[in-house]
C-alpha cells in the first residue's frame, strides 16, 4: 500500500468518525430533550391533581 493511498484511508476513516460522533451528538440532545420534555408533563400533571 502507498503512503497516498494510506493517508487517504485514514483521513476517511476520521471524516467517518467525526460524522458518526456528531450525529450521535445529536441523538443524544434528542433524546435528553424529549426525556426532558416527559418530566415537565409529568410535573405540571402532578401540580394540577
Amino acid at each position: 500500500m502507498s503512503k497516498a493511498t494510506r493517508t487517504r484511508q485514514e483521513t476517511k476513516k476520521i471524516t467517518y468518525n467525526s460524522h458518526l460522533s456528531a450525529t450521535h451528538r445529536e441523538l443524544g440532545g434528542l433524546f435528553v430533550s424529549l426525556h426532558v420534555g416527559q418530566d415537565t408533563k409529568n410535573i405540571r400533571r402532578s401540580k394540577e391533581s
